[in-house]
């Protein structure tokens, strides 16, 4: 088995139209009229779309020049990020790097500054699904732009490379962390349940819920999230969804309306529907992971969560690796799981006149994807994160052994469950938006006892309310 994490080759923007509405797995898209035809094609300012300025070589002669890079949120890689400014600076002397918390969709104010503006010129770190925003509204520099584009890429799983089907590549999938279950082993084997044979359907998971549950001992089968905030889809949500619809396509291909209200979607739902029905799992809102307090015998993991096991965990905690549970009858598809990927893009000033000095700044922006994507900044990344390098034939690569050897065959291991995770072909740009009637429906089954079907229902009506008035 290929030991890479799969994500989809070609994402679709909400400019992309298809002839048919339908809610394909797959399948191919024209691009829209957009000011991407108009602004993007020509980096070096003529229209013959002839790429006159030079490539990222060497900045060290250039001009003093400053630039802004926007990283995650998270503390570690705020640090992680100041101290890549610093080793990039000590470099280039004459490159000033302003590090900057990253915005995300949600933070719709500063994204309009973007669009109105077009003078937000910076490095990025964004998520999957915000780059259908950012391309939506012509945001990105297309990256294939660049002279040794192929040069920067030739190291990168080529399943993790982000290219929309008007043929550019607007981000460079950087790090990626599948999403598996953990499941912890002393109260398996405390049941009699073989640990190398974990759940991989519905009825397993379910025998095992309650073989595990035992609320005079505080101990329940799994502990999801409770809170209802924006992003709690990706942790239990989408990930059975990915998993039983085999694609995780929430759009119709026109973008028109959306299409996860189907016989598997529900089955997705009903998953949790029976976990709760049956009390195999609290409603609580967790002040720490009860996992690691050994109050559940399952959570959904990631490699993040091979971190926080490292500092949480008790000593001698032990967990073992198992797949996503797909619904009886069913066979997995491509994909059958939910990827977590972070990319890096440029936003361009697209208002900005073309010239020497807008190519200059160009120059620079690929100096720097150049530094962060190489082999010892990746392997830095890797060691303070846990998070994946998108590299490709990463277990061969001598310059992550040292990360592995660090986080252990729980990491190998999740890297061959989760070998078929997808970010899932979330082709609209109000794809965050989508997920929130989502998120709600599950809450809906938890906290109301709302029916799966009922509550899938509720959420289509309500994500294409989104759909329309976003249009």
């Amino acid at each position: 088995m290929k030991k890479s994490v799969k994500s989809l080759a070609v994402l679709l923007s909400a400019a992309m139209m298809l002839t048919s509405g339908g809610c394909a797995n797959g399948g191919t898209a024209s691009y829209g009229e957009s000011l991407v035809s108009e602004n993007l094609t020509s980096p070096g300012g003529d229209s013959t779309g002839e790429v006159n300025w030079i490539t990222a070589e060497d900045i060290s002669d250039m001009p003093e020049t400053t630039i802004r890079y926007w990283y995650y949120e998270t503390p570690e890689r705020i640090q992680l990020g100041e101290e890549q400014i610093q080793k990039f600076m000590e470099k280039y002397p004459n490159i000033k790097v302003t590090g900057s918390v990253a915005p995300d969709n949600t933070d719709n104010e500063m994204l309009m500054t973007y669009i109105q503006s077009r003078t937000n010129s910076n490095i990025h770190q964004s998520l999957n699904i915000e780059d259908l925003w950012y391309v939506d509204h012509d945001l990105l520099y297309p990256l294939n732009n660049f002279p040794d584009f192929e040069e920067v890429m030739e190291n990168f799983d080529p399943d993790l490379n982000y290219t929309w089907t008007d043929g550019n590549t607007y981000s460079i999938s950087w790090y990626q962390s599948p999403y598996v279950f953990f499941y912890n082993k002393k109260i398996l084997e405390e049941v009699g349940w073989d640990v190398n044979k974990l759940p991989e359907t519905y009825s397993e998971f379910y025998e095992l819920a309650e073989m595990v549950t035992n609320p005079e001992a505080k101990r329940w089968a799994i502990a999801p999230w409770m809170q209802d905030e924006w992003w709690r889809w990706e942790s239990y949500v989408y990930p059975l969804y990915i998993a039983a619809t085999g694609s995780g396509q929430l759009v119709s291909d026109d973008g028109q309306t959306v299409c996860f209200n189907t016989e598997n979607g529900v089955k997705s739902l009903e998953f949790w529907e029976t976990v709760f029905g049956n009390g195999w799992a609290q409603k609580e809102i967790w002040d720490m992971d009860p996992f690691f307090m050994e109050q559940t015998a399952c959570t959904r993991g990631a490699t993040e969560n091979i971190k926080m096991a490292a500092s949480d965990a008790p000593e001698g905690f032990e967990y073992v690796v198992g797949p996503i549970p797909i619904p009886d009858g069913n066979t997995r598809g491509e994909y059958d799981t939910y990827t977590f990927v972070r990319n890096l893009c440029i936003i361009d000033e697209l208002g900005a006149e073309e010239g020497e000095e807008r190519d200059r700044v160009r120059r620079v922006f690929l100096g720097i994807l150049k530094f962060l994507l190489s082999e010892e900044q990746c392997a830095a990344d890797f060691d303070v994160t846990a998070d994946l390098p998108c590299y490709d034939n990463l277990l061969e690569n001598e310059a992550f052994q040292a990360g592995f050897e660090k986080w252990g065959e729980d990491m190998t291991d999740t890297m061959e469950v989760g070998n078929h995770g997808t970010i899932g072909t979330i082709n609209s740009s109000f794809a965050c938006d989508i997920m929130d009637p989502l998120q709600k429906a599950y809450l809906k089954v938890a906290y109301d006892g709302m029916s799966a079907a009922d509550a899938m229902a509720w959420a289509e009506e309500e994500a294409n309310k989104i759909l329309q008035e976003g249009r």
